[in-house]
């Protein structure tokens, strides 16, 4: 990449003081006024002589010459000027409003500041949507056909006393669009894209607050950022390198627009983006600020803390890491890593969920050591993705507070969207309520499992992947998971086997059994089973073979039968295992290269993890 680059799309409808008419109140127009711009070389001020009492108002228009086309989720932006605050109306009575129309005499208003909320005077920019607030504006002079040509602000004081000396009003540049404030490219060698950069004179705000443009959408002010508009990371053809830390920023108080004009996206996955300590804020209520991942891009937001604003969407490449979303809507990632993350008091309707976790993604090293509190509605901190596979989530150390203890409730600290299948969560260090609300799945939770790991290596300790393992229950000590038990009766309906033990089994949903004596070759082999007494559970085969098992029948539990990770040599999983478990079992790679078996031994724990590695000779 190379030297960041600023860009926004926002079209000029004026920036000069020329071209103004007069409407109403009374005071001539002040053009080429270079005594208080803000932006370029000169301004419009104007006497504004309006009375409360006569219920007139004073101000200007420009003629743009053509009918302009505001785009869906943007506004036309003044920069606008009052410094009487205190002799101003309120707001809500017409203090100060943006103009729109399509004749002098044609035109619609649009209250944005008064003495209620401009305390100070002094300049602002302001944006208003006329696409949105058409059909409410504060008043229509004439009868205006809904095009947009003649653009300007009038104001109104709030008393009969008229303003008899000075020109209070001033309007300086008007443009409009999207709002987009786009930054691309950037590196180590000529400097990252950022808020502030690393001088007063770089980064994305002094690019915007140049007097030469000011375009109002990223204004620094008082060591803070006031933001507007779409703030946009990277490019469909351009990527950015964008990097800043410990930033204070404000999203504007933006009234008079949709409640998706004001946004951050990150766009082009060759982009990368670090934000750390950054602390981003809204003040409104219309337009609270969206948060976007567009393209998988590399995301890395470190001690971030997020108030009030509106959604996030993450992708698989995005970490949040120890960040907090405090009182914001819903936060959606596809497998992010958001370990030791805070979802406070979401605002997100009853029934909904704090988090939701789009796909089948296993959360554990995802979620490690997150919190998550309920706001006002009664909704969900998690859902989990409404997969038709059976799934299993690990929560690790994470603390729901103020979630019903009541299961299905619209409160329930999980809310499962499957409607088939069987979702096994696993409460690893867990704290608070946690019970779960179904579409349809079932639910199991497991509190506080050990796991069980196979790490396949070789003579030298270097990994070994995708070796085939097996590893059963054993007999001896003090475990109570089956070994050769007596199974009396193995029946079928179809494809599904129906196994009754002769005594109780003591096993899960979910787990694995070896099923062993069988005459019928179907019966036998490694299933995975649904419990439906203590005695007794199903499985399915392969096919129908037409009759009952027979033989001498017995079942094992299997704690792993599978193939380790072709990268990492690894193969685990997780239950609780109620009095420690004596195993036994092999490990081997029949395929290229090969490796001949090795065996495992030993007990697994009931109260801690454990961990095998059977060390495989080559089979040359």
């Amino acid at each position: 990449m190379a030297v960041p680059v600023y860009a926004t799309e926002l079209t000029d409808i004026t920036t000069d003081s020329d071209a103004f008419t007069t409407v109403a109140g009374g005071g001539a127009l002040t053009t080429n006024e270079t005594d208080f711009y803000i932006q370029g070389s000169n301004c419009l001020s104007k006497a504004t002589q309006a009375s409360w009492d006569n219920n007139t108002y004073g101000g200007a228009l420009h003629d743009d010459g053509a009918n302009r086309t505001i785009p869906t989720n943007g506004a036309v932006f003044a920069w606008i000027y009052w410094w009487g605050p205190n002799v101003l109306a309120t707001e809500a009575n017409g203090g100060f409003a943006l103009a729109i129309g399509n004749l002098t005499t044609a035109y619609k208003t649009f209250e944005v500041r008064g003495s209620d909320n401009w305390e100070f005077g002094g300049w602002e920019c302001v944006p208003v949507d006329p696409n949105t607030f058409w059909a409410s504006p504060h008043r229509t002079v004439g009868a205006p056909d809904g095009t947009y040509r003649w653009f300007g602000a009038e104001a109104r004081v709030a008393s009969a006393t008229n303003i008899a000396k000075g020109n209070p009003f001033g309007l300086d540049a008007i443009r409009y669009g999207r709002g987009e404030l786009r930054c691309t490219d950037g590196d180590v060698t000529n400097g990252y894209a950022s808020f502030g950069g690393s001088s007063p004179d770089t980064g994305a705000a002094a690019w915007d607050n140049a007097v030469a443009r000011r375009y109002g959408l990223l204004t620094p002010r008082n060591g803070a950022y006031f933001q507007q508009g779409l703030f946009i990371m990277g490019l469909a053809g351009t990527a950015v390198d964008f990097r800043d830390s410990n930033r204070v920023i404000f999203i504007q108080n933006t009234k008079k627009v949709t409640s998706l004009f004001n946004g951050f996206e990150i766009r082009n996955a060759s982009s990368r983006v670090d934000w750390t300590n950054i602390s981003v804020q809204a003040l409104g209520t219309v337009s609270r600020g969206y948060f976007t991942v567009v393209d998988n891009a590399d995301v890395n937001l470190d001690t971030c803390t997020f108030t009030d604003m509106d959604t996030f969407t993450f992708l698989a490449a995005t970490a949040a890491l120890s960040c907090t979303f405090r009182r914001c809507n819903a936060v959606t990632a596809t497998g992010s890593d958001l370990r030791g993350s805070g979802f406070r008091t979401p605002t997100v309707a009853a029934d909904a969920s704090g988090l939701v976790w789009t796909d089948a993604t296993e959360t554990d090293g995802l979620l490690d050591n997150a919190t998550f509190s309920k706001g006002t509605n009664d909704h969900h901190a998690v859902s989990f993705a409404s997969t038709t596979t059976d799934v299993d989530y690990t929560l690790r150390n994470i603390d729901f507070s103020g979630f019903n203890a009541t299961p299905a409730s619209n409160d329930s600290a999980i809310y499962v969207a499957a409607t088939t299948g069987t979702i096994t969560i696993y409460l690893i260090g867990c704290t608070g309520n946690i019970t779960a609300k179904s579409a349809g799945a079932a639910v199991t939770f497991i509190s506080d499992p050990v796991t069980v790991t196979v790490t396949t290596k070789d003579v030298d300790g270097a990994v070994i992947g995708s070796a085939n393992v097996f590893l059963k229950a054993a007999s001896g000590g003090s475990g109570i998971l089956p070994v050769s038990a007596t199974v009396n009766t193995i029946t079928r309906i179809s494809t599904t086997a129906t196994a009754t033990h002769a005594a109780v089994h003591n096993m899960s949903t979910g787990d694995k059994v070896y099923i062993q004596g069988a005459n019928q070759d179907v019966y036998n082999g490694v299933f995975t089973i649904t419990v439906t007494t203590t005695t007794a559970y199903t499985y399915t085969i392969a096919s129908d073979p037409g009759t009952n098992a027979t033989g001498t029948l017995t079942a094992t539990f299997v704690f792993l039968k599978d193939t380790t990770n072709a990268g990492t040599g690894v193969l685990s999983m997780s239950r609780v295992v109620a009095a420690d478990q004596n195993v036994i079992g092999w490990a081997r790679k029949s395929s290229n290269p090969y490796y001949k078996e090795g065996i495992i031994s030993g007990t697994v724990s009931s109260s801690g993890d454990t961990t095998f590695s059977p060390v495989l000779i080559s089979d040359d």
